[in-house]
């Protein structure tokens, strides 16, 4: 920064003049840019636009009323009523009729510099209605010398690099980690084509073949587990209480006072859009109606982590398996039908200490990498209001 505050002190001792908005942008209406026909395709070349997070909506083969942009006379999207901002330097069309574009009245100022100060505005839309005559284009803005414009937005450009370049790669990474965790669990449990793997583990305590000495059993889940389901508790009868409610979603869905099922229990969603997801639940809790739990029988000979385990590598199968037409649901009778295959409490031991390792260890990075990129955003945000914070000049004007 301190080249950026030698600049300051040469070209804007004293402060920056600030100005209108409506002094510096001028608008124009998107009636006539919008297009009519939605049927988008990337055959066509003309992109369809939109202020918002989806930005680029599709391709339209219109070619009247066209806005033309480029690099050298970019413009921004001004959302009238979200407030939203895009900036764009290519010809386009737009979705929507509720959008100003922007356009600078002094091509030697800096589009870009305006841009950041827009998205950096603290000030959001309370009502439904048009924003920028009324309310946008009246705020003052600090105008400083086009140099520190520039030095600006070069500046802020790096971050948006950088963060962009981060975040990137973080996801690539927490991606990379949950197919590799996948995998491995997919692998572990895949008896009929990874003797070689299974022999190797068995042969560390036994040195015998695994078939051969009939390591490996398989069953149907309903002889050796009991699959229970919940009962019902009504929103209205949700408290503020220790318990966490599971019904048919991945999360819990409220808290409740009492608890029906001991914790260290593997749950499955019975009914809804998720049907089949498989979860562990390491605390009491309270299984309502559309949650089966699954309760290990006297003398099973499965171990409950591994149950786990090769129902979570089942779960895309289970939730393909939900029927109706209304509310769709599993049934009970394709959970107590399904085959497992059972090795010795040894392998099964060994399968669950190598996944549950891995499990934590997904778990820690989908958990750490979000924040990081969080972090890295607030971090950017941080620079990016110092750097379009000025004192004003004394006494100065518009």
């Amino acid at each position: 920064m301190n080249n950026f505050e030698k600049l300051l002190k040469k070209f804007c001792p004293n402060g920056v003049e600030f100005k209108k908005m409506e002094t510096l942008l001028d608008y124009e209406h998107s009636n006539k840019y919008t297009v009519k026909n939605i049927k988008y395709s990337n055959q066509f070349k003309i992109p369809v636009l939109t202020s918002g997070k989806t930005f680029l909506l599709g391709y339209t083969d219109e070619t009247e009323n066209i806005f033309f942009s480029s690099k050298v006379k970019p413009i921004i999207l001004f959302d009238d009523f979200t407030a939203n901002v895009k900036r764009v330097d290519f010809n386009f069309k737009l979705k929507s009729s509720a959008i100003k574009i922007l356009i600078l009245k002094n091509p030697n100022n800096n589009l870009k510099y305006f841009f950041y100060w827009l998205a950096n505005l603290k000030y959001k839309p309370t009502e439904h209605a048009r924003q920028w005559i009324k309310v946008y284009s009246q705020f003052d803005i600090p105008m400083p010398p086009i140099e520190i414009q520039n030095k600006i937005v070069e500046i802020l450009d790096n971050f948006t690099e950088l963060t962009a370049e981060l975040t990137a790669e973080l996801t690539a990474e927490l991606t990379a980690r949950q197919k590799q965790y996948k995998y491995f669990r997919n692998m572990l449990m895949d008896y009929d084509n990874n003797d070689s793997l299974f022999n190797k583990i068995i042969n560390k305590e036994t040195n015998k073949d695994c078939r051969e000495h009939n390591f490996i059993n398989k069953d149907i889940l309903k002889n050796i587990v009991s699959i229970k389901k919940g009962a019902q508790l009504n929103k209205d009868k949700f408290i503020k209480g220790s318990y966490p409610v599971f019904n048919g979603g991945v999360k819990e869905s409220g808290w409740h006072n009492e608890y029906n099922v001991d914790e260290n229990t593997i749950i499955i969603s019975q009914g809804g859009s998720l049907s089949g997801y498989v979860n562990y639940i390491d605390q009491k809790f309270w299984a309502s109606a559309h949650c089966f739990y699954i309760e290990c029988k006297n003398n099973s000979p499965i171990i409950n982590r591994y149950l786990y385990h090769f129902l979570k590598n089942k779960q895309k199968e289970l939730m393909n398996s939900k029927e109706g037409a209304g509310i769709p649901g599993l049934g009970k009778n394709i959970l107590e039908e399904l085959e497992i295959f059972i090795p010795s409490v040894y392998v099964q031991e060994k399968i669950v200490d190598i996944l549950d390792k891995m499990e934590i260890y997904t778990k820690d990075i989908k958990t750490g990498l979000p924040l990081e990129i969080e972090l890295r955003q607030k971090q950017y945000e941080y620079y990016r209001n110092l750097l379009l914070s000025f004192d004003k000049i004394e006494g100065g004007g518009y």
